[in-house]
């Protein structure tokens, strides 16, 4: 495999990069993303992770990605981990490295697969944070108004609240994503690596929704507003950056001790419907889970919840 010329002019412009002989990171990214088809957050996280990677390298005077072993990798992961970095980002950082080498030696560029050396990447498991019922209500109570962002603001929270959809594909809906097919209101949603799905919405969030589009969306709406269903004050597509501000400052507002993020509410949405006893198919299915494992993490909540259920009702607890 060699690099085109062109390849190599984006390598000689980024000093991270600048050693490499080809372009064996942006193929691995490209095909990553049109091949394995990657979300666009999984492939700036490894785009980052391999850039760090390749710097280390440098500090250590290396000139060629076939110097690279599984100690060079164990060492860069021991400086990243004093780098202060989380065990979620950790574990990341080293799949991107082993996929990495995979396919470097798929691709006869290296001649050993030294990420198989490695030790498995150690994730300290925690449960999933979420809101009570009570405090999901104090929430929505919140941001009730009259107001053109009150209507929007209360459209975004029941529709997070009603799917548990991701913020990227919250602010990548579009107005005609909302569908009313046979007795059916649900919302199509496009998710990480860019498979659609349709995801069910009850009626409040269908109502907050309508009223949304009826009386907020068109006076936020400008000449050159694109079609997002949500938009933001000066007419364009919402931000992710900005429902994170304004979830948070609601949260605030509603007292809640935790801050309020999309993701909470991820979280929320699906420990709530298995509480009330949905399948774990099903609540994959909504929230656009490639595997069911992801999702089995809302069972051990509930077990939580019931043993501290049991603990405090049971005579012999």
């Amino acid at each position: 495999m060699s690099g085109n010329s062109s390849c190599q002019a984006v390598y000689t412009v980024n000093r991270n990069k600048r050693w490499m002989d080809h372009c064996e990171i942006e193929l691995f990214l490209n095909l990553g993303l049109t091949e394995s088809m990657w979300s666009r957050d999984t492939f700036h996280a490894y785009e980052r992770d391999l850039s760090l990677y390749v710097l280390f390298l440098e500090g250590l005077n290396f000139t060629n990605i076939n110097q690279s072993g599984a100690d060079s990798i164990l060492k860069f992961m021991a400086h990243r981990r004093a780098a202060g970095d989380s065990s979620r980002t950790l574990a990341r950082r080293q799949a991107a490295l082993r996929s990495f080498h995979h396919f470097l030696l798929a691709e006869k560029v290296i001649r050993e697969d030294v990420s198989v050396h490695l030790p498995g990447a150690k994730r300290k498991k925690t449960l999933p944070h979420y809101l009570t019922t009570k405090e999901m209500t104090l929430l929505l109570q919140v941001s009730k108004g009259h107001a053109v962002l009150d209507l929007r603001d209360q459209a975004i929270i029941e529709i997070l609240y009603a799917t548990g959809i991701r913020v990227a594909e919250l602010v990548g809906l579009d107005a005609a994503d909302f569908r009313r097919e046979q007795n059916l209101e649900a919302l199509k949603v496009l998710g990480k690596g860019r498979k659609e799905r349709f995801v069910p919405i009850h009626q409040q969030a269908v109502l907050a929704l309508e009223l949304y589009l009826k009386r907020s969306r068109p006076r936020l709406a400008k000449p050159h507003s694109p079609g997002n269903l949500f938009l933001g004050v000066r007419g364009g597509a919402l931000s992710r950056v900005a429902v994170y501000k304004r979830l948070r400052k609601l949260g605030q507002e509603a007292g809640i001790k935790q801050t309020v993020t999309p993701h909470l509410l991820r979280h929320t949405f699906a420990t709530h419907l298995v509480h009330k006893g949905a399948d774990l198919r099903s609540v994959q299915e909504m929230l656009g889970h490639a595997n069911l494992e992801t999702t089995t993490v809302y069972t051990s909540v509930d077990a939580e919840r019931l043993k501290k259920v049991h603990a405090s009702a049971h005579p012999r607890a």
